[in-house]
């Protein structure tokens, strides 16, 4: 079978409009079904199983206004397609996806510090910090067990191999290597 580009604008927008309305239910303090997530995520990999070229395409088009929906999408992508590359089965690439997805939940609650057009003060900038924490706090209250690992790489998100990451500052071995795909996926230039 050969990756389908129409097939793959239709997956985009899927994960696209569903993160959109998690973002929406989380600022009001909702939750949301785990099981659509599972289903998006599970069309994405079978797509990056087929290449992922087609959605990898895709992954360029953002703007101000859309950025962090977008952001989680294209992270999604990337990691996935980093984890096919290192020869993940679809169960972990199902994990993967489900984790990066997910992974930046918690910018919704410092979301008016980010979209600020001045540059940050070092208080806001700390605060815009502890977004991996709220992110991993917010996974926690649903109470999935799905999303135990994504919890924790939500968590470490943030975390470099050498430790000059946040929150813990741990590093090497000690983060996940889910999380080492997700912040290549994220900054690759980090």
């Amino acid at each position: 079978m050969k990756e389908n580009k129409e097939e793959s604008f239709q997956i985009y927008e899927e994960a696209y409009n569903l993160i959109k309305d998690i973002f929406n239910k989380v600022r009001n303090n909702e939750s949301f079904d785990c099981q659509q997530v599972v289903l998006v995520i599970r069309g994405m990999v079978d797509q990056v199983c087929l290449g992922g070229h087609e959605l990898l395409t895709i992954t360029s088009r953002s703007s101000p206004e859309n950025y962090l929906w977008c952001h989680s999408v294209n992270v999604c992508i990337i990691s996935l397609l980093i984890g096919a590359t290192l020869g993940y089965n679809k169960s972990k690439l199902q994990e993967l996806g489900i984790a990066s997805y997910l992974h930046d939940l918690g910018m919704i609650r410092v979301l008016d510090l980010v979209e600020t057009p001045k540059p940050l003060v070092e208080a806001a900038f700390n605060e815009v910090k502890k977004h991996s924490l709220y992110s991993s706090d917010i996974l926690k209250g649903l109470k999935e067990d799905i999303l135990q690992l994504a919890i924790k790489i939500a968590h470490q998100v943030h975390e470099r191999v050498d430790g000059s990451g946040y929150p813990d500052g741990i590093k090497g071995e000690d983060i996940h290597e889910y999380t080492q795909i997700i912040s290549l996926a994220v900054n690759p230039v980090s």
